[in-house]
């Protein structure tokens, strides 16, 4: 018979102490991967909110300077002391200041009562004067919702050549109560695009109140109207209007997260500057 293996005392001894060790260290390393992720994971949703809200403040201020210059065109147009010629001049000098701005239409209980315009950008980009009217006729300004508003703001893109939103706001004035009167005024979307692709580590973009984006990272999504897919409830998002929020969510399969801020309501609308990790 084969004799049976006999192990000291002291080799099992070191066994189990290395089981031992092999189990706290896994036990370690388990929870410092754990810790680490959950770290990298609340920094990725700060740094989303805090870049959104950053991008929202801008937006905010440059939408309040356009509702500015908006009013700057009104005072002018509805101006009864100036001479034709003189207001003509005027016009045209607020046109190269506010180089933004391609056209300013005022309307006076929903109905079109002027429209001025920069010839050059509209024919530098293949457009007409019929044509920005036959979209805005295709697309009408809901009156009712600007009045409560007090601001509405929607992509109004018009060629490849040519991306713009369309800024309404009503004007108060010394008439009757009875009267409104609401500037609507299309504007180059440059000055967002510009916020939208500043960053190269974020897809932003700047959605309106439907999830149309009014510029984005990709310049084709606003050319092309393309509603942005990760808001399913623009309602959800308003919500938070104190603080912002982050939403994880699927794209193509892979795992983003989004931030959006408070949404831009009441006095501005519902606009919503969105990033999302890349």
């Amino acid at each position: 018979m084969l004799d049976k293996i006999r192990f000291p005392i002291r080799f099992k001894i070191l066994i189990a102490l290395l089981l031992v060790i092999t189990a706290v260290v896994s036990i370690i390393t388990f929870t410092m991967a754990n810790l680490f992720h959950t770290d990298k994971s609340a920094y990725v949703h700060d740094l989303t909110s805090e870049m959104a809200m950053h991008t929202a403040s801008e937006t905010r201020a440059m939408l309040i300077g356009y509702q500015e210059r908006i009013q700057v065109f009104t005072r002018l147009m509805i101006e009864q002391d100036l001479a034709h010629e003189q207001k003509t001049r005027l016009l045209k000098q607020l046109f190269e200041d506010f180089h933004e701005f391609v056209g300013i239409s005022l309307y006076v209980n929903g109905e079109e009562m002027a429209t001025v315009y920069d010839a050059k950008s509209l024919e530098a980009s293949g457009q007409t004067r019929d044509s920005l009217l036959a979209h805005r006729e295709q697309h009408p300004l809901p009156f009712d919702l600007i009045e409560e508003k007090g601001l509405y703001v929607v992509n109004s893109t018009l060629s490849d050549r040519l991306p713009t939103l369309t800024l309404a706001v009503p004007h108060v004035t010394q008439n009757a109560e009875d009267t409104s009167v609401v500037a609507a005024a299309v504007i180059r979307s440059d000055g967002l695009q510009r916020l939208a692709t500043r960053s190269q580590v974020f897809t932003t973009f700047i959605a309106d109140a439907g999830g149309i984006p009014l510029a984005h990272s990709d310049m084709q999504k606003v050319i092309q109207l393309t509603a942005v897919e990760w808001i399913s409830d623009l309602e959800i998002l308003e919500e938070y209007q104190s603080h912002g929020t982050t939403l994880e969510y699927q794209q193509d399969g892979i795992p983003m997260v989004g931030g959006s801020p408070p949404a831009l309501a009441v006095e501005l609308t519902r606009v919503l500057p969105c990033l999302t990790p890349v």
